[in-house]
């Protein structure tokens, strides 16, 4: 970093408490940072009983030797260096270097460097500044805020605290030691480093320790939300007697306004081949973060679930209430209850954990189309695995293994190698890192400048063209991320002179439902073998920790697969249900007479728009139009139960039938639309409104 972009990034760290994610990939291995974060190392965990107390004072402030003292006396060892010559690996770093004048306003190369290995190394910080907040005479004191907010964003394992003390305060007294040591002693003992909601923005003013925090007036903010037409999310309980609950991101981008909705796929009937599924787990996969984030086009969150059948449809007859299931749905599975076509679930043995079960389908399914019906892995063949220790990374280093390829792979972090090592055996010197270059030169190495035959990617930018150019020739490289597809990327042509193939292979989730059964099988049997694992390691998260999870995965840092499991008495954040601005109501049917074209379509939506969810039609055509199925259609994507009845209104007999029909399947009648041509009303209609 230059010091033009240096200077411009303490800028906004202090007018506008810079707060932001300062990474961009597609895949969270290449996790390269272009700013003062730089790629994070893997550590043990930290030990808080030596202590390096940095200062630039050329004697040590006064209040140095009292907080030792102080430190002391708790068990702690300390340590005095100056910025530059402190070694801040597996320390706690009490900084007072900014006690007297400002560092980071402009540091020279060695300090930058020492304050990177602060904010990189060290098991913690506690940066303390004198009069740079509140009064604001001091502004260039405050750049330490919005740069530990930046590190906290982005790299999120290292506890950053700041303290500012009062400037009427002489540094001499004992009063200013044992303020430090308090706010030490709060984050930094070992009771509380499990605490995920300590604050870690002090200021000390007068001998009171205060914290410089915005509380919201719910009360207020409600109130003027729901005069604008704009109901805010509030703490509810996640299960709701007759209340389907689904996930959403208001702001793709913004992770923070996760927030759950009434799930509008739940209304009306049943449809005749579908089952319904009370949610047990629910797996995450990258393309939910890449969803939320805003780095693809929004989807709805969720496309793997585990759980048990509760209902099915009249002509369902492989699966029965009671039955376990897994389900792959593009409509979203982050909900508590869901619907889905028989061709979108599966049966699993009943013995298996749901958080199991859930986080098997997308990794399996994918790896099986990818390693065997696109790439036709052979044995003795090669194979690079990008993101190797992941759920997906996983799952085809399985099934490479039964077959009997060498298998090549990229981690991020020397724990996910080691992971690799034991649960895998995979040698190390076949393990390279995906944080540098280096892995393009080893693969080439170890291939004998040949390459390999197979690629399995999921890197981008300018890691999708160094892993493009290892491939052998007649080799087939498998594209399994979205972001190159996203942005357009380029991806140069000589390597296709190698007679070699490449795939874009997305989720097979529109796969032929024989096809994607006979895979499952295959798979369950794999499973129950002990041929193939799942994921190592499962993390559970309640779904009230379902932006936890999100942004665990937006890092890169987590192994294995994450799985949501709602709990009993969960509480999440829930937006209000509307119905001051509702017209008609979701458990009410509407009798829509004369037929599905140009103005039964165009009311039919309005319905939707305003409340209605339960549709019949009476048409003395029914759905022999292209245009009516087309409408029905649509109806239904936007979550409408509808039933259509070939009809005519002025025939008492055929009235009788639809009437009497759809009582059976659908909510009593509220209201009436006659658009018929025959202006012929049965008296019939008004006994069922």
């Amino acid at each position: 970093m230059t010091e033009n972009e240096w200077d411009d990034l303490l800028r906004k760290a202090n007018f506008t408490g810079l707060n932001a994610v300062l990474w961009d990939s597609s895949d969270p291995e290449i996790h390269q940072s272009s700013t003062i974060i730089s790629t994070a190392t893997s550590k043990t965990v930290p030990t808080f009983s030596e202590v390096t107390i940095v200062t630039e004072s050329p004697s040590p402030e006064p209040c140095v030797d009292h907080l030792r003292g102080l430190l002391r006396d708790v068990g702690v060892c300390s340590k005095v260096a100056s910025l530059t010559s402190c070694d801040p690996e597996n320390q706690v770093c009490i900084v007072l270097s900014e006690l007297a004048h400002s560092v980071l306003r402009n540091p020279s190369p060695t300090q930058f460097r020492a304050i990177k290995r602060i904010f990189l190394e060290s098991a913690g910080a506690l940066w303390v500044t004198r009069g740079a907040l509140i009064e604001s005479s001091a502004p260039d004191f405050n750049l330490v805020t919005g740069i530990a907010r930046t590190v906290r964003a982005e790299k999120g394992d290292t506890r950053l605290v700041t303290l500012d003390l009062d400037p009427q305060t002489p540094l001499f007294r004992t009063s200013v030691a044992e303020t430090i040591f308090t706010v030490f002693k709060t984050n930094f003992s070992m009771e509380s480093m499990g605490l995920a909601d300590l604050d870690t923005e002090y200021v000390e003013r007068g001998g009171l320790i205060m914290i410089p925090r915005v509380v919201e007036d719910r009360t207020l903010t409600s109130f003027v939300l729901s005069n604008t037409g704009s109901p805010i999310p509030e703490d509810q309980p996640y299960y709701q007697k007759g209340r389907p609950l689904r996930a959403e991101i208001k702001t793709p981008g913004f992770l923070d306004s996760l927030q759950f909705v009434d799930d509008v796929r739940i209304s009306g009937m049943l449809p005749d081949d579908f089952a319904q599924i009370d949610v047990k787990a629910s797996g995450i996969n990258f393309r939910d973060v890449m969803s939320a984030s805003g780095q693809i086009e929004p989807y709805p969150l969720g496309c793997e679930c585990a759980g048990v059948v509760s209902a099915v449809g009249k002509s369902v007859q492989d699966f029965c209430p009671g039955d376990h299931v897994i389900a792959n749905v593009l409509g979203g599975s982050i909900c508590n209850t869901i619907r889905a076509s028989t061709g979108e679930i599966e049966h699993i043995p009943q013995d298996i954990p749901f958080e199991i079960a859930a986080s098997l389908p997308i990794v399996y399914f994918t790896a099986y189309y990818a390693v065997i019906k696109v790439a036709r892995l052979c044995k003795d063949e090669t194979i690079l695995v990008h993101a190797a220790s992941g759920g997906l990374g996983q799952a085809i280093i399985n099934l490479c293994q039964l077959i009997g390829a060498e298998i090549f792979a990229t981690v991020g972090t020397l724990e996910k190698k080691s992971l690799l090592i034991t649960q895998f055996n995979i040698p190390e010197d076949h393990i390279f890192s995906s944080r540098d270059d280096t892995f393009a030169k080893g693969i080439m190495r170890r291939t004998g400048g040949k390459g390999v035959n197979v690629i399995m990617n999921s890197v981008s930018g300018d890691a999708l063209r160094l892993t493009w150019n290892c491939i052998a020739p007649f080799g087939r490289f498998v594209e399994l991320g979205k972001r190159d597809f996203t942005i357009n990327s380029r991806l140069e042509m000589r390597n296709f002179e190698k007679n070699v193939t490449f795939t874009g292979l997305d989720v097979p989730l529109h796969a032929d439902h024989e096809e994607k059964r006979r895979i499952w099988s295959e798979i369950m049997s794999l499973y129950r073998k002990g041929q193939i694992k799942a994921p190592q390691p499962i993390t559970v998260f309640g779904v009230s920790e379902t932006e936890k999870a999100l942004r665990i995965m937006q890092t890169g840092k987590h192994k294995g697969k994450l799985v949501l499991m709602p709990r009993p008495d969960e509480i999440v954040k829930v937006v209000p249900r509307d119905n001051n601005h509702r017209l008609l109501r979701a458990d009410a049917s509407y009798l829509l007479i004369g037929g599905l074209g140009g103005i039964g379509r165009a009311l039919a939506l309005w319905m939707v728009k305003h409340g209605a969810r339960n549709l019949i039609f009476a048409s003395p055509s029914g759905l022999d139009k292209e245009k009516a199925r087309d409408c029905v259609a649509l109806l239904k994507a936007r979550g409408a139960n509808v039933a259509v009845f070939k009809c005519d209104v002025s025939n008492i007999t055929d009235l009788d039938s639809v009437l009497d029909e759809s009582k059976n399947e659908m909510p009593p009648i509220r209201g009436i639309i006659h658009a018929a041509m025959v202006p012929k009303v049965s008296e019939r209609f008004l006994s069922h409104t």
